[in-house]
């Protein structure tokens, strides 16, 4: 993986891709020859333990690409999400709290997540900001 890469990496999704945390596997191949490594790999694939694991991983991933989904279509509208936080505990289900600057973005915001494809449930508990004079 190039610098760029790791770069959107960071940037898109926060991740450090240097983290043992990512990966199921690690192989140091100065280790190891290409056919011990194919035959673990292998192995690896066909174990109860990562295919249980791919289930998990594949349903965080979809989870995951919605909420970059909604946050990606409110900035698109020019909503400010910098005091909104995005979850997405189920897959379709999405939920948004936190402060909008004004009473139209509060009344515009489920408005654009429930148009994100892939959406089927929106839980909204937004305040507004209020200023004293």
């Amino acid at each position: 993986m190039d610098d760029r890469q790791e770069g959107f990496f960071r940037y898109a999704f926060q991740l450090d891709t240097e983290s043992a945390d990512l990966y199921d596997l690690v192989i140091n191949m100065e280790k190891m020859l290409p056919d011990t490594a194919a035959e673990v790999i292998a192995l690896a694939a066909r174990s109860e333990d990562i295919s249980a694991c791919s289930i998990h991983a594949l349903d965080a991933m979809q989870r995951f690409s919605l909420e970059r989904q909604v946050h990606a279509q409110l900035l698109e509208q020019a909503i400010d999400v910098s005091t909104i936080s995005i979850e997405v505990p189920e897959t379709g289900s999405v939920h948004i709290f936190g402060m909008t600057a004004t009473q139209e973005d509060a009344d515009r915001l489920p408005k654009v997540v429930r148009a994100v494809p892939g959406v089927s449930e929106l839980v909204s508990e937004l305040s507004v900001w209020t200023y004293a004079l």
